[in-house]
């Protein structure tokens, strides 16, 4: 699926330095689950999260048999955005509640890699690629064609 903020293209890349020393039975957690273009090639016990209400709500109902439209009209699109846009899809300080938590994982003994153009002090580069393509500008802002380092830190 293409999502904004997808690892589809660097999965090959980062997958096997996340799962190098994962334990037999060991969960993979991923908190930002978006199109599911990492967890999809996981093998074993995998949970997925997502700030987005509405997306994992989509996900739980393909898992229990739900069959998308093959179309949806200009009118359905608008009713869902502006539901969408109505609720609260996004926190403004999510960001640090989100390396807070990333934080207590560590401390009660879980292994922490995040990929993320930045990350705070304490998380260490531990693998960038120079040159990913992506049609979310550093702003933030979808359009163009921006050239960026993609970055996988772990929390030490």
């Amino acid at each position: 699926m293409k999502y904004i903020g997808s690892k589809r293209g660097i999965s090959k890349y980062i997958l096997p330095i996340i799962l190098n020393n994962r334990a037999i039975g060991q969960a993979y957690v991923e908190p930002f689950v978006g199109g599911c273009n990492m967890i999809d090639k996981v093998d074993g016990y995998r949970v997925g999260s997502d700030i987005n209400k509405y997306l994992i709500s989509m996900w739980k109902a393909l898992q229990s048999g739900w069959i998308p439209p093959k179309e949806i009209t200009r009118n359905m699109y608008s009713k869902f955005r502006d539901e969408y846009k109505s609720g609260n899809a996004h926190a403004k300080d999510y960001p640090m509640i989100f390396w807070d938590w990333a934080r207590e994982k560590r401390a009660e003994g879980h292994t922490v890699f995040v990929s993320e153009y930045n990350a705070p002090n304490d998380f260490k580069c531990v693998w960038e690629k120079i040159g990913i393509s992506s049609s979310l500008r550093s702003n933030n802002t979808v359009g163009g064609d921006k050239k960026s380092t993609e970055k996988l830190f772990k929390l030490l």
